[in-house]
Parts: C-alpha cells; sequence; structure tokens
C-alpha cells in the first residue's frame, strides 16, 4: 500500500502546530492588552469595562489635527457608541477572545481555551488537507517529504511516484482581526 496522502498529511502537521502557537501568540497579547487598560475588572465592573476598552479600539477622525483620533466615552450616546463598533472585524474577533478567556476564571477559562485550540487545529488540518488531496491520493506513493516553515510561510515538498515533484506553499495570513492561517497554492509537476 502506497498511502502517499497519508504520509504528506502527517509530516505537515507541524505546519498546523506553528499556526496554533502563532494563534496562542496573538490570543495572549490581546487579552494582556485589556488587562494592562486599568479598566476595572471586577465581575461587577467586567462587561463595562470591555465596552470602554471596546469602544477605545474604535477611531475618529480630528479635523483640528487632522489624523484618527480614539474617541471619548462620553461625548457619545450608547447607541452611536454601538453604532459605531458593530460590524468592526477587530472589535468583534478581541471582545469573543476577551469574553471566553476572562469573563469568568479557572475551568471555565481553561476548558474554552482547549475549545478554541481544538476548532483552530480541525479547521486548519482540514484546510491543509484540501490542499494536499488536491493533488496527491493514497494511491500515490510519496517519498522525500520536505516540510519547512518560516516567519511569512511555509512549503512541503514530495517526490510523488518517483516521476513527479509536488510543491505546495503557504502564505502565512492573520493576526489581530483574523485568525492565524495558511493560503495555499499547490501544484503537481514532472520531476526536473
Amino acid at each position: 500500500m502506497k498511502n502517499g496522502l497519508d504520509k504528506i498529511q502527517k509530516e505537515a502537521n507541524i505546519l498546523v502546530d506553528t499556526l496554533w502557537e502563532l494563534e496562542l501568540e496573538s490570543i495572549t497579547a490581546i487579552c494582556d492588552k485589556f488587562i494592562s487598560t486599568g479598566l476595572n475588572l471586577e465581575p461587577q465592573y467586567f462587561y463595562d469595562s470591555l465596552d470602554k476598552y471596546m469602544f477605545s479600539l474604535c477611531s475618529v477622525w480630528n479635523n483640528d489635527s487632522k489624523e484618527y483620533v480614539t474617541p471619548n466615552w462620553n461625548d457619545y450616546s450608547d447607541s452611536k457608541r454601538y453604532e459605531m463598533m458593530s460590524g468592526h472585524t477587530q472589535i468583534e474577533r478581541e471582545r469573543n477572545i476577551i469574553m471566553q478567556l476572562l469573563a469568568r476564571e479557572g475551568q471555565y477559562r481553561e476548558r474554552n481555551l482547549e475549545r478554541m485550540e481544538s476548532s483552530f487545529r480541525a479547521a486548519n488540518t482540514s484546510k491543509l488537507n484540501r490542499a494536499l488531496a488536491k493533488h496527491i491520493t493514497n494511491e500515490m506513493e510519496a517519498t522525500e517529504i520536505v516540510v519547512t516553515t518560516g516567519n511569512v510561510g511555509c512549503e512541503v515538498l514530495a517526490i510523488i511516484d518517483g516521476d513527479k515533484a509536488f510543491k505546495t506553499k503557504g502564505k502565512l495570513c492573520g493576526g489581530y482581526i483574523q485568525t492565524y492561517h495558511y493560503r495555499y497554492f499547490s501544484s503537481l509537476t514532472d520531476k526536473k
């Protein structure tokens, strides 16, 4: 049995590990930034503090200084603040992370982080497997499998059935606004 696809998928799982480490750093930075604001994080004040912090991520044009500035909370009504924050991808992502990881203590936080990791790994493994299966099947033989990661991307190389070269490049995307992921570009060509 050749199991070319299975072999490559097993070797390429390091890419998902790398992505999770980046995502975990991003999640930690988001939570740390919220904690460092000095807003009151006691349970009875948590949601008010969260709203004020999320509003501080908005920006408005200042005609005097000719630049975008952080708006003053007291200058806006509740409905106007809501309008300014709704649909803002970064705000929605950060609010979701902070709610899941900081709204409650202990096991609740740990379980949510475990769920986030599980969901993240499943989504990125599926995406990687789709990119690999676009050109490779288990009826093929894969040899000389090389998986590399760098600061801005990754690459999976393999020789297929002894006469074809498989390559998938992944461009690293994500950060504060979007979860980390690779955008894959794959090809299967005659070996040169």
